[in-house]
């Protein structure tokens, strides 16, 4: 059945005034309940940008955030002003974010990275050939798998090493057949690397090996102290959350390695999976929260498509949220989880309970957490605002339209 322009116009105002129904439901009136006489309310500061700039954004549990772009870097507050920016020119920016550090590159295959923390740039290193992956912990550690001509290199820079790499470690393709490198995580220290490899010889199996950085721990070895391998597992993740905790996440299970005063490493827990994990994310006290997505085949134990589960630390699962559909974002911070399903948003506790909600009229970028679990920076096409929960004042006007500048 064919609809005249008169009637496609029509049907989308009603769609827009369904939205906006919904949104003023959700969003101002707290209709069902949640939080009492508690709003969102856009407080109008936040930054704006250009529709094809590429931004991303990291957060940190504070005030302020990180923003990449096209054209360069800032560091903004809450309050919409930039504590610094940085002018650069980003094909396409990639970034990498653990506490108040952040490494940024210039796009798929490129060949510099910029480190920045609160206080501006701390070092760029430029290589000469390109960047497969790379990672930043939280006291500025970058390490770097590079794609060389006759395989790979995993490279680990400081800014008391700037230019130089602190720790190398080549995989050429005629010593190592069939061994890639694909993951790298380093301990807060810097004394140790964790690499994920993929072994593509015959059947596929993935291997974690932990190595000391500095040649005078690894007495005269190569380095190596600890290897474990994952018959037939895809690696997909690799993330130091502290406490000297490793977190692997691979097709079929999650696995969390603890390394004891001696450099020991044993397993503290194996997690397993029977959906395909569609999402993952962490807090700043190494709690973590999975997404799973479709159900593996001939999994009678998977869960249902859009479940959230949340851990503690040691990998212990304190807490269920039931999404209803595919989970299209997941951040965490000050003790909940922000659960995203396309427009619709949803923070819980990490014990799984239900805090707020909240739908957004138009398509979003990134949605977090900024100094408490009522604040937030909601990106959108062209500006990121910082919205926050609030109670209504008498006479206080209701903002009914959703983000601003879009």
């Amino acid at each position: 059945m064919k609809f005249s322009t008169a009637a496609k116009v029509l049907i989308a105002i009603v769609l827009m005034l369904a939205a906006g129904v919904l949104h003023i439901v959700f969003n101002v009136t707290d209709f069902f309940g949640r939080g009492a006489d508690l709003r969102w309310v856009n407080t109008g500061r936040g930054v704006s940008y250009s529709m094809d700039s590429g931004p991303v954004f990291h957060g940190h549990e504070a005030p302020f955030f990180f923003m990449a772009t096209r054209d360069g870097v800032r560091y903004a507050s809450q309050l919409g002003e930039s504590r610094w920016h940085t002018t650069l020119n980003l094909r396409r920016p990639i970034m990498r974010g653990r506490g108040s550090y952040i490494a940024v590159s210039e796009g798929d295959r490129g060949r510099v990275i910029h480190v920045f923390d609160a206080n501006g740039l701390a070092f760029t290193e430029t290589f000469e050939h390109p960047v497969h992956t790379f990672s930043i912990n939280r006291n500025g550690f970058l390490s770097v798998i590079l794609q060389m001509d006759d395989g790979y290199t995993v490279n680990i820079y400081h800014r008391q090493s700037a230019y130089s790499p602190m720790y190398r470690n080549p995989f050429i393709e005629a010593d190592r057949p069939g061994i890639l490198p694909v993951l790298t995580e380093v301990s807060d220290d810097g004394r140790v690397v964790v690499m994920g490899l993929l072994d593509i010889r015959g059947r596929l199996h993935s291997k974690i090996q932990f190595g000391y950085t500095y040649r005078g721990d690894g007495w005269g070895t190569d380095g190596i102290f600890a290897e474990f391998m994952l018959e037939d597992q895809m690696l997909l993740l690799l993330r130091k959350t502290g406490q000297n905790r490793l977190v692997a996440a691979t097709d079929t299970q999650i696995i969390i390695y603890t390394r004891d005063a001696n450099d020991g490493i044993r397993v503290t827990a194996e997690i397993p999976l029977h959906n395909q994990l569609t999402e993952m994310a962490f807090d700043e006290s190494g709690r973590f929260a999975i997404a799973l997505g479709t159900p593996n085949i001939n999994e009678p134990a998977a869960s249902a498509l859009g479940t959230v589960y949340i851990f503690d630390a040691n990998g212990t699962r304190i807490g269920t949220h039931e999404a209803g559909r595919r989970v299209t974002h997941l951040s965490m911070g000050h003790g909940a989880v922000i659960v995203g399903t396309d427009r619709n948003f949803s923070a819980v506790s990490v014990a799984g309970a239900p805090m707020w909600e909240y739908i957004a009229l138009q398509d979003t970028r990134d949605f977090l957490f900024l100094e408490n679990s009522d604040t937030v920076l909601i990106a959108g096409a062209t500006r990121a605002d910082v919205w926050r929960r609030q109670r209504t004042r008498y006479g206080e006007e209701a903002d009914f339209f959703g983000i601003q500048g879009q």
